[in-house]
């Protein structure tokens, strides 16, 4: 019994114990990069109201100004899918006089909403559609027409931008760059509209957008090789 046991033993102690794999060296970067555009998309509003006691005329009078604004914006080129023109409001129509307030009738007021692809066109409709009877206009903005490519391409060169970065770092401490094991969008873009800085008429030979930048933020994960 006394030699199987030392068999046994020995048998044991010769085999090795399974060699445990080395975890692979990795580096962590963070690339970020930036699209810049002059702006190709220009939004505003025009506000149309009519006063009076009568409800029926004043909504045949707005409709008649409606319309002739929105044929005016077609004959100068701006398209049927950037006029929106569906937002009607109704309010009494109060008038104050030696302290006391007194129902005058309503107002009728429609909202039409437009997007311009060519700034050139500005000034022109601002002038038609006053003529016309607009009363007033607001909140100009400004933006792209295809931002979510714009954006895509700055998450492009933000990966171009990690592998540099880590390429420098691994050449500093003597090693290579490998393949990339993880990679995580850190950025998030949403469409954020500019409003212009002056809301006075613009003139559009002096009115300039500028570009606008739209950024991107990457974190990958590389594998070291000596």
């Amino acid at each position: 019994m006394k030699t199987i046991l030392i068999a046994l033993s020995l048998l044991v102690i010769g085999i090795p114990a399974q060699a445990q794999q080395p975890q692979p060296q990795q580096i962590r970067v963070v690339g970020q990069s930036s699209v810049s555009k002059v702006p190709d998309l220009f939004h505003f509003s025009l506000y149309i109201e009519e006063k009076g006691p009568v409800i029926n005329k004043l909504n045949d009078s707005l409709t008649d100004k409606t319309g002739r604004i929105i044929k005016s914006l077609l004959d100068q080129g701006v398209e049927e899918k950037d006029i929106a023109s569906m937002q009607v409001q109704l309010q009494p129509w109060y008038e104050h006089r030696n302290g006391m307030t007194e129902q005058k009738g309503f107002v009728l007021s429609r909202t039409v909403h437009i997007s311009l692809r060519a700034l050139k066109l500005y000034d022109k409709v601002l002038d038609s559609v006053f003529k016309i009877g607009a009363t007033r206009m607001d909140g100009f903005e400004y933006g792209f027409d295809d931002p979510q490519s714009l954006y895509l391409r700055a998450l492009e060169l933000a990966v171009e931008d990690a592998r540099v970065r880590a390429e420098k770092l691994a050449a500093a401490a003597g090693v290579k760059v490998g393949k990339v094991t993880s990679i995580n969008e850190v950025s998030q873009y949403r469409p954020v509209a500019k409003m212009a800085e002056s809301r006075m008429r613009m003139q559009s030979d002096v009115s300039m957008p500028g570009q606008q930048t739209i950024d991107a933020r990457i974190e990958v994960q590389f594998e070291l090789v000596q």
